[in-house]
């Protein structure tokens, strides 16, 4: 498994990630993720070839957030998505697909 990102926008109430690792998602560029799947493709001993994942803690908010930062610094709701999905928040999945994608070229 290889961690792309942490924090979470759920704010849920049985849980603590957003707590510990913030409201924002943080995410790594793609050139750091790349160079991690290579370093295990080229020095991890006995390596198959499969990643199980690119992902971190919570769903699949690779690059996610506010559309506005003025917004999202001003904002104090503890949900981007309870009781209903904040106007807000972009949920543009392309720069995930495109570094699944990326990934699974790499030979």
């Amino acid at each position: 498994s290889v961690n792309i990102m942490r924090g979470c926008f759920g704010g849920c109430t049985f849980c603590s990630i957003t707590e510990h690792e913030g409201r924002i998602i943080q995410s790594r560029s793609e050139d750091s993720i790349i160079k991690e799947v290579e370093a295990i493709r080229d020095s991890v001993s006995g390596f198959t070839g499969t990643i199980s994942d690119l992902g971190g803690p919570t769903a699949n908010m690779y690059r996610l957030g506010c559309k506005s930062p003025a917004i999202e610094a001003a904002c104090r709701k503890p949900s981007c998505v309870y009781p209903g999905i904040c106007p807000n928040l972009g949920t543009n999945h392309d720069p995930l697909i495109k570094i699944y994608r990326r990934a699974r070229a790499l030979k």
